[in-house]
């Protein structure tokens, strides 16, 4: 199966006369030493400093850790600094990124917070609807009504008998009556 590219072919060194060709090439390029500069100071612990001039004549520069800190001690033939102590650079990232990390955890304990709040909210919303429900007068009910409310009734005296029992073996105060599901409690109405 024949190749559907060129791939990559040998170019010779010359200057780009389309004026378009040109400025692509040079944006690419222009990052490609970019990068290969961002490599060496990464990598390696270099410092570096690129500047180039566009064909246009806008400047265009990077450094590891930064331009000025580079040609200035270029220029002033400076030494290397000690590369234990922290460069003022350093010291604004780490402050910044903790100033970030806290404005991450506050927010995030108040979306936390405000679920919790929104569960709250719509339980509330649904005992108030119950409620509003329960205090209806009878005869609004439908016969459809009257069963889901017996149901619901039969299955929160279930609840709260299994809930009784198990108070009650845990506790001498209570006394449950199998038969009658009733509690021996004088303080606890009757209800049945």
């Amino acid at each position: 199966m024949p190749k559907k590219t060129a791939g990559r072919k040998k170019i010779d060194i010359e200057k780009i006369e389309n004026h378009e060709r040109l400025q692509v090439a040079f944006s690419k390029r222009r990052l490609g030493v970019f990068t290969k500069a961002n490599e060496i100071g990464t990598r390696c612990g270099a410092q570096t400093a690129v500047v180039v001039y566009s064909p246009a004549g806008k400047a265009y520069s990077y450094g590891h850790p930064n331009v000025e800190t580079v040609l200035d001690r270029y220029l002033n033939n400076a030494p290397a600094p000690d590369d234990d102590a922290p460069t003022a650079l350093e010291a604004y990232r780490n402050a910044t990124i903790q100033e970030l990390n806290q404005q991450y955890n506050d927010l995030r304990d108040q979306l936390e917070a405000e679920v919790i709040r929104g569960k709250m909210l719509k339980a509330n919303k649904e005992v108030a609807a119950f409620q509003a429900w329960l205090n209806r007068p009878l005869e609004s009910f439908s016969l459809r009504d009257l069963a889901i409310m017996q149901k619901a009734m039969q299955h929160l005296k279930s609840n709260v008998n299994e809930k009784l029992k198990e108070l009650a073996g845990s506790s001498s105060s209570f006394v449950v009556s199998n038969l009658g599901e009733s509690v021996d409690d004088p303080s606890i109405p009757d209800i049945q």
